[in-house]
């Protein structure tokens, strides 16, 4: 529950007020210099057993939450977009749901 309400919080201010696609370009650069990328990338890096179903869906919806915020700090930041750049491989491989590889596919454009 600690992280839904931490999740809406760093997607609500990373955004501009009204605007979904427009990121809040000062709130974007202080996530990322709290190093919020080394975080997302700890949470895309946990192993999910695709296999268990019902279990694993709270780790799933975290990892496909973690790809939108990757692509809300992404849009229009190229400092961030190099950053992720060297984590490409990464990103790709991460495993997933179709719901999930749908954020991912968004994020992967962002970078």
């Amino acid at each position: 529950m600690v992280f839904v309400g931490l999740k809406k919080m760093l997607l609500f201010t990373s955004r501009l007020e009204g605007a979904i696609t427009e990121p809040h370009e000062i709130n974007v650069m202080m996530l990322y210099q709290c190093e919020i990328i080394n975080d997302l990338l700890d949470i895309l890096n946990i192993d999910v057993d695709l296999e268990l179903g019902d279990r694993e869906v709270g780790m799933i919806a975290v990892k496909s939450d973690a790809y939108k915020l990757i692509a809300t700090i992404c849009r229009k930041n190229t400092e961030i977009q190099a950053d992720l750049f060297e984590h490409l491989d990464m990103l790709i491989d991460v495993k997933g749901t179709a719901d999930m590889q749908g954020e991912k596919g968004l994020a992967l454009n962002e970078v």
